[in-house]
């Protein structure tokens, strides 16, 4: 068949992976839904154009619990991308620690794992066409392969039932030509028979 065919599709493709410390964990009583937190779980970010203190903030939210904020540099980076829908995030805990403040408090941080996937331009296979292609091959088998090789088979078979047929109508002509009738109209069937299965 040569060169499967090709079709230029729009996907997301992958293109890198940032880690990024999160910000703001110690506010607004995230610390327990940090500290729940767990290496691998899924985390969704979530564009705040409103914010009243940055307009580029991208919180981040992890088990449905808000836990911060990307770095505002980082967001300052990404959030233009965000809006232009140029670029798309999927989002993991990736590490999740404790230390102890000057007051002798536990605080908990995280680390975020960001897959960046941007739109790309890609070739598929184009399975429809590929189809119709495979089955226009088989066809042409059929056609170039099969029927000559069943033709002779049917030519050579007719000979011998002639024979056979002569040998039991005792020379009668009329019911010699009845029972080629019904040989070829078997013998027919067969072939149909084999042709519907192939193709």
């Amino acid at each position: 068949m040569g060169r499967m065919p090709l079709t230029t599709v729009s996907r997301w493709v992958k293109v890198g992976e940032e880690r990024h410390r999160v910000a703001g964990v110690t506010h607004d009583q995230r610390q327990d839904s940090v500290r729940r937190s767990r290496p691998g779980t899924a985390a969704h970010l979530h564009r705040e154009p409103s914010n009243r203190f940055d307009p580029n903030a991208v919180a981040i939210f992890v088990n449905r619990k808000q836990v911060g904020y990307l770095q505002a540099e980082t967001a300052a980076r990404l959030a233009p991308r965000m809006d232009a829908g140029t670029v798309r995030f999927e989002a993991k805990v990736a590490d999740v620690w404790s230390f102890e403040s000057d007051d002798a408090d536990e605080i908990w941080m995280m680390d975020l794992m960001l897959s960046r996937f941007e739109k790309r331009s890609v070739e598929v296979v184009h399975y429809s066409r590929m189809a119709q292609l495979t089955f226009q091959a088989a066809v042409d088998g059929v056609r170039s392969k099969i029927l000559p090789t069943l033709k002779n088979a049917v030519v050579g078979t007719s000979r011998a039932t002639d024979r056979v047929f002569q040998k039991f109508t005792g020379g009668d002509i009329t019911l010699l030509w009845i029972m080629r009738g019904v040989a070829v109209v078997l013998l027919v069937g067969m072939i149909a028979a084999v042709v519907d299965a192939l193709v």
